[in-house]
């Protein structure tokens, strides 16, 4: 069999990875009793940098408390704004701690490689995340009313008596339910966990949902708030991400030569800390609205995070080649981290100057910028207004699958360039998407708006799953002896073998997840709530390219999944949703009732004037550019039948030439004794 076959069996699959290639496969030991506590300096740096948090935040917002209220606070209650930074910042602290110590159980931590079982350190370490989770969860749930009483002016008491109404008037009051109620899941299964795929998920869930206060604050208002937005998300996963690897490192490093949890502490937090400053220099940018940095006090403070972060960065670059980290560096860079979680607090309470800024027409409210020209061909194919969210997934997915590319060449491992080529394609497309005139004007218009739809949850995924991109990460990433901490590997194959995940990776959920939301969304009135939001608009186009993922990787994925299907059973899938597919389309082609109506009339765009008109077409690309996935779906299809046919009857074959398969021979020694019973 040639290499090219062997590769197209998915040897390094979730199911199948070769043995050369995985890690030990004994269960880890235990770390050896009596692991040195923390030093008392550690211990007393991680306290006085929280005091002082605390004292930045209570400066902070005395600081803001002196200045003019805004308009329609005029008669906001201090004590109750004090309260409400206080109990953020505890939410904040406690946030941090939880993921911590979930990284500590998991990737600082020994796991029992045969089975991803957390060892009795692992597991100890992932159940005190359950205490601090509890903690968080009462943290936001306090913060629910709290926000609601200081972003209306009021006080707490007067809140409280009309909470729902408040809560209802208050975005930032109600995204509080979502940190609380993922809060809420960590503390009631925490001590529960058994295996590491469980708190890598829910790690990687809290990362992503942690974000809800943060989309819906400072910089969810006035022009340029989509740029805002956009960086604000990567800073806070970035700076979240790196901040708990200290606090894991400080947790699990034995001593100051623990070479493995060093070098991957220092990596891990010298490119955080670097996709902090850089994201920090564009929300600055955008929240300083034209004002000089020292100017205000909000200006000052955007001035140190920015400060603090780039000494954690410039301290983690400059030590990455020093593989061990001492345990009084960590300590610093925690209490630092600490710190600067007190200056992002209060800032969160702050007015920044954008707030003082003329908010414009209703574009700008709703989008961030204005379209005021119909567009032209060009407009809407050349660079326009870039979606930083996208082009970041989009650069990040090319660059990361072609470096593990010229990896695996230099190893002189074999990989498939047709894969290459097609995960290249797949997010070139969705950068030139993300980056050309027509994301900004699918905000304005339903046309377009399906245009970058389908783009993103059918033309990239149908691309994007023929690349192969967990059994890459498979063959690239290294694996750690048995008695290092668990490698980036092994979390990777413990979360994709979880066995709950089978239930969400089952056709009929992919099937109706691909297929259900899209008329959930766009035939209820969520489309038009989530487009009045930046936040929401990044959400449904995220979820829509999650899901074509999901769906195409079942049928035609590259990976193998956690439930195979026979071709044949792939094939009736995939016609089975088709006629959805087409009955949407012909949904939006034949009705005459404008789906979000209120959001586009109140956009008040003066070349878009008739909405019908645009619905239509919206349902014309839609059923177009539907049938050109479903189409490269059944030539995959086929081809990957065929494949595996041939593959199956070459590796039969060669069985019986060796011996090793001799039911060829039974059957026609059964068919001997049915002609010589026939002949008697």
């Amino acid at each position: 069999m040639s290499s090219s076959d062997q590769a197209d069996q998915h040897e390094a699959t979730v199911a199948e990875v070769p043995a050369s290639e995985v890690t030990a496969t004994s269960d880890a030991a235990e770390p050896a009793p009596g692991r040195p506590p923390l030093p008392s300096g550690a211990v007393l740096a991680v306290w006085s940098a929280t005091g002082l948090g605390l004292a930045i935040v209570l400066f902070g917002m005395a600081y803001q408390s002196a200045l003019p209220p805004l308009r329609g606070r005029e008669n906001p209650d201090v004590l109750s704004n004090f309260v409400t930074a206080i109990m953020h910042y505890a939410a904040n602290l406690a946030m941090l701690a939880t993921f911590a110590l979930l990284l500590a159980g998991t990737f600082y931590s020994l796991i029992q490689r045969r089975h991803h079982e957390l060892t009795d350190t692992g597991r100890s370490l992932v159940g005190r995340a359950g205490t601090t989770a509890a903690i968080w969860f009462a943290c936001s749930l306090a913060m629910i009313p709290l926000t609601a009483s200081e972003n209306n002016g009021v006080t707490l008491a007067t809140a409280m008596q009309a909470l729902w109404p408040f809560v209802a008037a208050t975005q930032p009051a109600q995204a509080w339910f979502i940190p609380a109620a993922i809060a809420l899941l960590i503390a009631i299964s925490a001590r529960r966990m058994r295996r590491a795929g469980a708190p890598m998920t829910v790690l990687l869930i809290g990362l992503m949902w942690q974000l809800a206060p943060v989309v819906t604050g400072n910089v969810s208002v006035g022009a340029d708030h989509d740029f805002g937005t956009d960086a604000a998300i990567w800073a806070s996963i970035a700076g979240l991400v790196g901040l708990a690897s200290a606090a894991a490192a400080l947790l699990t490093v034995e001593s100051d030569d623990d070479v493995i949890r060093g070098r991957r502490y220092g990596w891990t937090m010298a490119l955080a800390a670097t996709v902090v400053v850089i994201c920090q220099l564009v929300v600055i940018w955008y929240e300083l609205a034209g004002t000089h940095p020292v100017q205000t006090g909000y200006g000052v403070a955007s001035v140190a995070l920015l400060a603090g972060w780039f000494m954690l960065a410039l301290r983690n670059w400059l030590g990455v080649r020093r593989a061990a980290r001492s345990r009084g560096g960590l300590a610093a860079d925690l209490a630092l981290g600490i710190v600067l979680v007190g200056i992002q607090t209060v800032m969160a309470h702050m007015a920044p100057p954008r707030f003082l800024a003329p908010q414009g027409s209703a574009q700008i409210n709703f989008l961030g910028y204005e379209v005021n020209e119909a567009p032209t061909m060009a407009a809407l194919i050349l660079p326009g207004r870039p979606n930083l969210l996208f082009v970041s997934i989009a650069v990040g997915a090319i660059v990361l699958y072609v470096g593990a590319h010229i990896v695996l060449a230099r190893r002189k491992v074999h990989w498939p360039i047709g894969r290459t080529i097609a995960w290249v394609l797949a997010f070139v497309l969705l950068l030139w998407v993300s980056s050309a005139g027509i994301w900004a004007y699918s905000g304005v218009a339903f046309s377009y708006h399906m245009l970058a739809h389908m783009t993103v949850n059918m033309l990239v995924p149908v691309l994007a799953v023929l690349g192969a991109p967990i059994t890459l990460a498979l063959r690239v990433l290294p694996a750690q002896g048995p008695d290092h901490a668990t490698s980036a590997r092994e979390l990777l194959n413990a979360l994709v073998t979880w066995k709950p995940l089978e239930f969400f990776m089952h056709p009929v959920v992919i099937g109706i997840n691909f297929i259900g939301t899209a008329y959930v969304v766009y035939f209820s009135g969520l489309f038009e709530y989530l487009m009045r939001y930046h936040w929401g608009h990044q959400l449904m186009n995220l979820h829509f390219l999650i899901a074509g993922l999901l769906f195409f990787g079942l049928l035609i994925g590259a990976d193998r999944n956690p439930r195979e299907l026979p071709h044949v059973a792939k094939l009736g899938f995939l016609f089975a949703a088709m006629p959805f597919h087409a009955f949407f389309a012909v949904i939006l082609l034949s009705s005459d009732f404008v789906i979000g109506s209120n959001f586009y009339r109140g956009l008040d765009v003066a070349w878009m004037t008739d909405l019908v008109a645009e619905q239509k077409m919206g349902g014309q690309y839609t059923w177009a550019m539907g049938e050109i996935p479903m189409l490269v779906v059944v030539i995959a299809l086929v081809f990957q039948w065929f494949a595996q046919d041939s593959r199956d009857a070459k590796r039969q074959d060669r069985a019986m030439d060796e011996g090793l398969d001799d039911a060829h021979e039974a059957y026609n020694e059964m068919l001997r004794k049915l002609s010589e019973r026939a002949d008697r």
